[in-house]
């Protein structure tokens, strides 16, 4: 046919081809080049092995010089948006065209299976998407089948293993994993704990479940977000929350001095709930904040200052608890929440007076609180009696002072406070406090 005119064929899902078809296929390879013919062929790269006979043909269709391999990505979100709006008649909003761009990371499978749920129950409709609320994405029904498949021609032991994975989260350790499942793993005379697990990633990234991160050594990471929550759904609550706290300890043992992962620590302990010692949980949480609060991950740090605020609620106030609400009030202050950080800061200031720490509660009257309509007014006049006059720490209060009385409308009195907390600095050669007023 191609002697009479140019001819495209397209051979889909090659994957599935058995070895005699393939052969033909590269037979053909070998005449296309001098014919008016070309051939197009799709297929899954997760379906196959090493001993695929697709592995092998592709291998010798790799030599011909008419041969172009074509990787297939994700769709952006741009293109994830136009789909929606052609499949559900709707223009989405971009929270919601990104929500399903990140979980799906534009997989067209994917993609289609989820904006097909969100169609069935009408979540897609006009008056929905008007509301502009925060949108989140389940898994269809569709994806878990496509990621069961995948997942099923892995051992029992290998899912559990991945399961744990998944609880470390997108990416984990091999020595972290190794800790938290070694009682998964059986050890024999053939076989060490240590090769099983080897055996079992190795398999994994066979099967399209996990990749190695490259220039890591010993770092998976699922690869597909959908694997890693499909897999995370399949594990109990307790059963996550107790995995969360060995996860903990692993990375805690595991870190050097000046090494703590502070930040992934107070994470998993968080998760890992009431099995979580409240009082390490407390003391990794400072740790952590410090380290958020200098990455400006507010949001991240602000919900681990709620949570282990939750677990010591009704226990009797100390240092600790008073530096934990600081550190809220300073990331709920970053975020411009400025109603909730001067509720914070007053308790952080009133528990530092009432403990007798007079030099943390002047600290936390130096945080900044952009807005005259909290009770930031009250606890910084409480804080100017604290301090010593013509003092660095004087300087401090009236410059936070001075914001606060400007945004109330006491031009006046803002600026005779700006200017004396500017004279302080000028003279203490403080510089940051100085470039700040």
């Amino acid at each position: 046919m191609a002697s009479d005119q140019p001819r495209l064929t397209i051979l889909d899902d090659v994957h599935w081809a058995d070895e005699s078809s393939l052969l033909l296929l590269v037979h053909l390879a070998h005449m296309v080049s001098s014919s008016c013919l070309m051939v197009l062929m799709t297929y899954r790269d997760n379906e196959l092995s090493l001993r695929h006979p697709l592995s092998r043909a592709l291998a010798d269709l790799q030599k011909q010089q008419s041969f172009e391999r074509i990787w297939v990505r994700g769709l952006s979100q741009s293109a994830v948006a136009r789909f929606i709006e052609i499949s559900a008649g709707v223009e989405p909003p971009e929270n919601l065209s990104r929500s399903v761009h990140v979980q799906t990371e534009g997989n067209p499978l994917f993609m289609t299976e989820v904006v097909r749920l969100l169609v069935e129950e009408g979540d897609l409709s006009p008056d929905h998407v008007a509301d502009g609320e925060t949108w989140s994405v389940r898994i269809p029904e569709g994806v878990r089948v496509v990621v069961g498949t995948r997942l099923s021609k892995l051992t029992d032991e290998a899912n559990k293993v991945l399961s744990a994975a998944a609880v470390i989260g997108r990416e984990s350790d091999m020595g972290i994993l190794m800790a938290v499942t070694d009682n998964l793993m059986p050890s024999s005379d053939d076989q060490s704990t240590d090769a099983f697990l080897v055996d079992t990633l190795e398999n994994a990234v066979g099967a399209k479940v996990i990749e190695e991160i490259p220039g890591a050594p010993g770092h998976y990471r699922f690869s597909h977000s959908l694997i890693q929550q499909t897999l995370l759904e399949e594990v109990s609550a307790v059963r996550q929350m107790q995995l969360h706290a060995s996860i903990a300890t692993a990375i805690d043992e595991r870190s050097g001095p000046g090494e703590m992962d502070a930040l992934s620590i107070a994470s998993h302990m968080a998760d890992a709930g009431s099995l979580a010692d409240p009082d390490r949980f407390a003391r990794v949480s400072l740790i952590a904040g410090d380290v958020a609060l200098e990455r400006y991950a507010y949001e991240e740090v602000m919900e681990i200052f709620e949570r282990v605020l939750a677990v010591k609620e009704g226990l009797a106030p100390d240092s600790e608890m008073a530096a934990l609400l600081h550190g809220l009030g300073r990331s709920q202050a970053a975020q411009m929440q400025q109603l909730d950080a001067a509720d914070a800061l007053t308790k952080a200031f009133d528990t530092y007076l009432a403990l007798g720490e007079v030099s943390g509660a002047i600290e936390v009257a130096g945080t900044p609180v952009y807005s005259g309509e909290t009770g930031v007014p009250d606890l910084l006049s409480r804080a100017i009696e604290l301090v010593a006059s013509d003092s660095r720490e004087e300087a401090i209060i009236l410059s936070q002072q001075a914001l606060n009385i400007g945004n109330q409308g006491d031009y006046d009195g803002a600026i005779a406070a700006y200017g004396k907390a500017l004279s302080i600095a000028e003279r203490e050669g403080a510089e940051a406090l100085e470039m700040w007023t």
